[in-house]
């Protein structure tokens, strides 16, 4: 069931389990496409003109919407640290927020991950070391096609973090989602911790991506 909110420009998707939210113009150009391609043929005849101003409404704010695209995706993603911040688990939990994260991503999956990126680059980076550990809580939750993308990216961005949270949950999503030669190298440039677990655990991590590259 979908419910169309006009005061707040945006699409309340019922169908799953958690809530999504989908631009209108997009609704509106899905529909528009749909109903003016259709075979009929006398239904193309009278709506000729409607067709050719409505390719001119689209040609002059694409550029607008996909602009729009972006905001409300950065919105989201806001939303989804407020979740975070005030949902209680940890690792080996299974969060809520991991289905809306999950969500999120089969909409638009390239663009909800970079948005994903930049919420973890301003808001998680700056965090208290508990919200930092949820985070990398709420990574290793996720399905392997839903992290691979970007978790060394993420793993790189928390390294620099003087942070000892930041630290175990970067080395513990590199052995979880690294799979290949460029997982090898960035953890053989980490650098010398100043906790002997955090070094174990980073020449453990080492080892396992060394025989996993060697197979």
């Amino acid at each position: 069931m979908i419910n169309l909110n006009a005061k707040h420009n945006w699409i309340q998707d019922k169908s799953t389990n958690v809530d999504s939210y989908l631009n209108k113009n997009n609704v509106v150009w899905n529909y528009l496409v749909s109903y003016y391609s259709n075979d009929n043929e006398s239904k193309n005849n009278t709506t000729t003109t409607s067709i050719n101003t409505f390719f001119e409404f689209l040609d002059n704010s694409t550029a607008e919407v996909k602009s729009k695209k972006n905001d409300d995706l950065d919105s989201i993603m806001s939303s989804v640290y407020k979740m975070l911040l005030s949902e209680d688990f940890g690792y080996g939990d299974t969060p809520e927020l991991k289905y809306v994260v999950e969500n999120i991503f089969r909409k638009n999956k390239s663009e909800a991950q970079m948005a994903f990126i930049n919420m973890a680059t301003r808001k998680v980076f700056t965090s208290e070391s508990d919200i930092i550990e949820k985070f990398f809580a709420l990574l290793m939750s996720l399905e392997e096609s839903d992290i691979e993308n970007i978790a060394l990216t993420v793993v790189q961005m928390f390294l620099s973090h003087q942070d000892i949270s930041a630290a175990e949950g970067a080395l513990s999503l590199l052995d979880k989602y690294g799979k290949d030669k460029d997982a090898l190298d960035i953890a053989q440039k980490i650098r010398n911790f100043d906790y002997d677990f955090l070094n174990d655990y980073k020449e453990k991590v080492i080892n396992n991506l060394t025989h996993y590259v060697e197979k």
